[in-house]
């Protein structure tokens, strides 16, 4: 027999199953963009299988707020990585990035060294790490540190937050405690009274029906006893009106300076709370200085450990499967807008 004919189609059989573990019309320019976009969604889903787990044993009043808290934090993450995705990929965003992630997946299962070479490559990680555990902590390290180091505070903000609120109620919301160092916006509260509503006055004249011209002959012949009844009537009805608007628009501005008065010193005090609240979380995050430093590290290290692990520790408490489903599941985290939770 012939080996020869044989051997060349398993050759070409096995090459295309190699090159099936990444899309071929993905340029390595785009590797760090779809690299680090899929790390930062594991940060993030990892953000979310945490607090979960730290809000289990928490009474209501503040498991609550850390949840809705940590929605809104995941929600922000999808969106900017919908909009790096879409800014760098166009139209071709969704797909590009599911094939990439359910790619990369299906690669690391099987340990694909063509496509961490080409990975390497493109992030400039050098040497090339020798497995995807060794590639993944270099990813974490180097690639997406800044966005790890803000998930590991932002955790570490509300661990402490809840161990403060547990110990005393006199703590600040948790919004005011993770907002405590930006500036309060300011309203002007002439703008927080009510829109400036059509004066009664206004609505009295536009409802009085105008009085009718006398004919041009009328006003020319000589004006007979009725006529100059009428006129005086006239005349007389329309000072009425005259007095009576003047006396309704002057009620409408005294009523409208009282609310615009009314809702400066609401918003007067409203401002001054949160003003008062916000130093207070200040004060307390100064004394909880070491505490807030410590838990920072430890998430760090902690998401380190799970993110930089293998795709079946990185995924487990949210992907259902590896390959195609993995990457059907990312998408649908950052691409439907039913799927967030804002």
């Amino acid at each position: 027999m012939n080996w020869k004919p044989f051997a060349l189609v398993c050759g070409i059989a096995i090459s295309l199953t190699e090159c099936r573990s990444f899309p071929a019309d993905t340029a390595d320019t785009d590797l760090p963009l779809l690299v680090s976009c899929y790390f930062r969604f594991l940060i993030a889903e990892q953000v979310s299988s945490q607090a979960a787990t730290l809000t289990k044993n928490l009474p209501a009043e503040i498991a609550k707020p850390i949840r809705a808290s940590t929605d809104a934090w995941h929600d922000r993450q999808m969106g900017a990585l919908r909009a790096d995705l879409e800014k760098n990929l166009g139209d071709q965003a969704q797909a590009r990035f599911e094939t990439f992630v359910g790619d990369f997946a299906q690669a690391e299962k099987s340990a694909d060294r063509k496509l961490l070479a080409r990975m390497s490559q493109s992030l400039r990680i050098n040497p090339v790490p020798a497995d995807y555990p060794a590639f993944r902590k270099a990813v974490v390290d180097s690639v997406i540190g800044q966005e790890m180091s803000k998930a590991s505070r932002f955790l570490s903000e509300v661990q402490t937050w809840a161990d403060m609120r547990g110990k005393n109620e006199d703590v600040p919301p948790l919004e005011i405690w993770l907002n405590r160092g930006t500036p309060a916006k300011r309203v002007n509260a002439a703008s927080a009274a009510r829109p400036k509503e059509k004066t009664p006055a206004q609505s009295l004249a536009e409802a009085e029906a105008a009085t009718p011209d006398l004919p041009q002959a009328a006003a020319e012949s000589a004006a007979s006893p009725l006529e100059t009844f009428a006129a005086k009537r006239r005349e007389k009805h329309e000072k009425a009106l005259s007095e009576a608007e003047a006396g309704m628009e002057q009620v409408a501005a005294e009523r409208q300076a009282a609310e615009e008065e009314y809702a400066a010193k609401k918003l007067s005090a409203a401002q001054a709370d949160a003003d008062n609240m916000k130093q207070h979380a200040e004060k307390l995050a100064a004394s909880e200085k070491d505490a807030l430093e410590q838990r920072e590290n430890s998430w760090g290290n902690r998401l380190k450990s799970i993110v930089g692990a293998t795709v079946s520790a990185a995924t487990g408490a949210f992907a259902g499967g590896v390959g195609a489903r993995a990457g059907e599941e990312a998408v649908s985290a950052i691409f439907d807008d039913k799927h967030h939770r804002h």
